[in-house]
């Protein structure tokens, strides 16, 4: 009886959000990322800012952009470039999300909750009415994890871009 409650007290005292620890998967240089994903026609990169944390700044313009500052997590950065294979003048594009990688992050987050990460979209391109930063408030991230690979999946819209948005999924391994 004496092994049961002890076991039921250890059982229930260990019960939590399921964490992670993707800061101890990478290693010093990007080169351990790999993206799975990346469609025809698109350039995928990522960067790995270690040390680092990010604020989200208001330019004069009163638009939002990331501002990379000394910190104790990993800001991540990934870049999703449209090829301009006619070279036309202005003809190029990007797209990018930053989030911030922490200690013992939760292993997913929905919506509203993507703040917690300040998950941002930025669009680049010469397009006046939807160019610059926007705080994604819908869709999904997650963190799988075995042995040796965490694998990070994002889902998200930003509902003023509609179909001007290229970039709906991001997924990528960190071994």
């Amino acid at each position: 009886m004496k092994f049961l409650l002890l076991f039921l007290v250890i059982s229930l005292s260990t019960c939590k959000t399921k964490e992670v620890s993707l800061i101890n998967n990478l290693s010093v240089n990007s080169k351990a990322i790999k993206v799975n994903e990346c469609p025809e026609g698109i350039t995928c990169t990522i960067e790995v800012f270690k040390n680092k944390t990010y604020t989200i700044e208001t330019d004069s313009m009163n638009k939002i952009y990331p501002k990379i500052i000394d910190g104790e997590d990993i800001v991540v950065k990934y870049t999703y470039s449209v090829d301009n294979p006619n070279n036309y003048a202005d003809g190029n594009q990007s797209e990018t999300l930053h989030f911030i990688i922490s200690e013992n992050m939760k292993s997913t987050f929905t919506d509203k909750g993507l703040q917690d990460i300040k998950l941002t979209f930025g669009k680049n391109c010469f397009c006046r009415d939807i160019f610059g930063f926007y705080r994604v408030e819908k869709g999904n991230f997650t963190v799988t994890t075995n042995k040796k690979t965490s694998t990070v999946n994002i889902e998200f819209s930003i509902p003023k871009l509609g179909k001007r948005q290229f970039m709906h999924t991001v997924r990528f391994n960190i071994d």
